[in-house]
């Protein structure tokens, strides 16, 4: 049953952010290893992540594929910056807090959460045009996502563009293009390393929850309205959007439920790298993973009734 490993890739999600916490609260690790965890993060296991899931054999109809998904997860990013921007508008918050509620309302959690969740659900297929979809994605996070969350608003130079994650994300492209054979002993590294990378980003939302007012994720209201429009009223807008135009039902719903996901744990992660509002960055990360338990079995149900 696809709705029941959903539940269960979230729990256990949920269950490392609470270790995290924990880990954090009994002073296990000192603080210098929370700095090291996001550089590793950022600069190491999200980059493998990448490649290792853009090792699959290449055709030509798979990469028509490929390119209608690139194109339909650009045209619904530009949707999403105008959301997000519109929203957040009138927020009486600070602009740290409004840059943190527009990257959370514009990235969800395609690859950490994603990637786990469309592989019990749709299998190998799935989980390359998860990577495919993570590709323009990942760039964007990279380039315009370190943009919206420069609270510190200093010149950012291009060069700065050009990091770990936008080359392993054009580095997966070619190896996929050109199928291009990964030894073996070094796939399985490359691999191992990137599937690091889920436990640790949750290890640090949970780090980064211990040192806040954690009774600010349930009374904060603004930030469970943003949870419900990232998690459920934005992936049906776009199913409802792209359901005439896209025939295969496959890729339809790849794409509505990547749409679904909760905030990106790089939320929190480029926050507290970025020296924007880290704090309100786990809260809705947090708060939206512990919600998508219910809403992403729902969205699943739903697109599965409409498909």
């Amino acid at each position: 049953m696809i709705t029941g490993s959903v539940f269960n890739q979230i729990i256990a999600l949920f269950l490392i952010i609470l270790t995290g916490y924990a880990i954090r609260k009994l002073n296990a690790v000192d603080r210098q290893f929370e700095k090291g965890l996001v550089d590793f993060i950022m600069n190491i296991a999200i980059p493998a992540l990448t490649i290792s899931s853009m090792a699959y054999k290449f055709s030509f109809d798979t990469l028509k594929n490929c390119g209608i998904v690139i194109i339909v997860c650009i045209i619904l990013s530009a949707v999403l910056i105008i959301i997000a921007y519109a929203v957040t508008f009138f927020l009486k918050t600070g602009d740290a807090t409004k840059d943190v509620y527009r990257f959370m309302l514009i990235f969800a959690n395609t690859g950490f959460v994603g990637f786990p969740i469309i592989n019990a659900a749709y299998g190998k297929v799935g989980v390359f045009y998860t990577a495919v979809y993570n590709l323009p994605y990942n760039i964007l996070m990279w380039t315009v996502g370190l943009i919206i969350l420069n609270s510190r608003k200093t010149k950012m130079p291009v060069k700065s563009m050009i990091n770990p994650g936008t080359v392993s994300v054009l580095a997966g492209f070619v190896i996929f293009i050109l199928s291009v054979k990964i030894p073996s002993p070094i796939a399985s590294a490359i691999k191992m390393t990137g599937d690091l990378a889920t436990p640790l980003s949750m290890i640090y939302i949970g780090f980064n929850l211990a040192d806040a007012d954690t009774k600010n994720i349930f009374t904060n209201i603004t930030a469970f309205f943003m949870c419900i429009l990232r998690l459920i009223i934005i992936p049906l807008l776009f199913f409802m959007m792209l359901k005439p135009f896209i025939k295969d039902p496959l890729i339809l719903n790849i794409i509505t439920i990547l749409s679904a996901m909760p905030a990106a744990a790089n939320t929190a992660i480029f926050a507290g790298k970025l020296g924007s509002d880290k704090h309100t960055a786990s809260w809705v990360v947090c708060l939206s993973t512990i919600m998508s338990i219910a809403t992403l079995p729902f969205i699943i149900y739903i697109i599965n009734l409409g498909s």
